[in-house]
């Protein structure tokens, strides 16, 4: 199972998403809540992905956290959002990021993200 890092600022929604992965076996890191944070995590505990909210408590934005992940580092990034903005989808593919998790969610629709963003079933 996959090493996930949440990066979402609505603690009751991150509890939530994080107790759903655990349901599905996956391994979850601390929850990070702001943009200037995810970098250094990503560093250190080396997750196969990140679920990544489009807005943070920093003020960031999660394209600007996306941003700050090292090249390299096999890092996934599937973005969480509550509409289906076009915006948002250009901004993330322009990184190269495709995979999108839509809010309200729930185990298939993660499990579908999470499949699409590393490749093969989880």
């Amino acid at each position: 199972m996959a090493k996930i890092l949440i990066v979402e600022d609505e603690v009751i929604e991150a509890m939530a998403l994080r107790e759903l992965l655990l349901r599905l076996g996956h391994h979850v890191l601390p929850i990070v809540t702001k943009g200037s944070e995810v970098a250094n995590v990503v560093e250190t505990e080396c997750p196969d992905l990140v679920l990544m909210d489009w807005y943070l408590a920093d003020g960031t934005t999660g394209i600007e956290a996306a941003r700050r992940i090292p090249a390299g580092s096999g890092t996934c990034v599937v973005f969480v959002t509550a509409s289906d903005n076009a915006q948002v989808r250009a901004e993330a593919s322009s990184l190269g990021y495709n995979v999108f998790l839509e809010k309200p969610y729930g185990d298939k629709q993660v499990r579908r993200a999470i499949e699409a963003a590393s490749g093969g079933p989880v």
